[in-house]
């Protein structure tokens, strides 16, 4: 094989293989789509090369589509959207029970 298998969603895809795509894709997925390790998908992130993720709920996170095929039609030229500062960051871990 001289290319990975990639889902019908980031490579070129018909009609109903469009639908049968899921609307996120999981770390193990990414890993897999993407031939990066752990450590160098997060750099890339940090660094605005690579989509960041979406945060589905408690501790799940997900690439959604759309991204992971803007970043794969162009892996090097690649530029990640500057993140809207509206909104207040995340926090880290779990929240507090008291606000001090």
């Amino acid at each position: 094989m001289d290319q990975p298998l990639l889902p019908s969603c980031v490579g070129q895809a018909t009609a109903h293989q469009e639908q049968l795509a899921p609307a996120f894709f999981r770390m193990r997925d990414v890993l897999r789509i993407t031939g990066l390790s752990r450590p160098t998908l997060y750099r890339r992130i940090a660094a605005r090369k690579f989509p960041p993720p979406v945060h589905l709920g408690g501790r799940a996170c997900g690439w959604p589509c759309a991204a992971l095929r803007s970043w794969v039609a162009d892996p090097e030229g690649y530029r990640a959207p500057e993140a809207d500062h509206d909104q207040l960051p995340r926090g880290r871990g779990r929240p507090r029970k008291y606000a001090t």
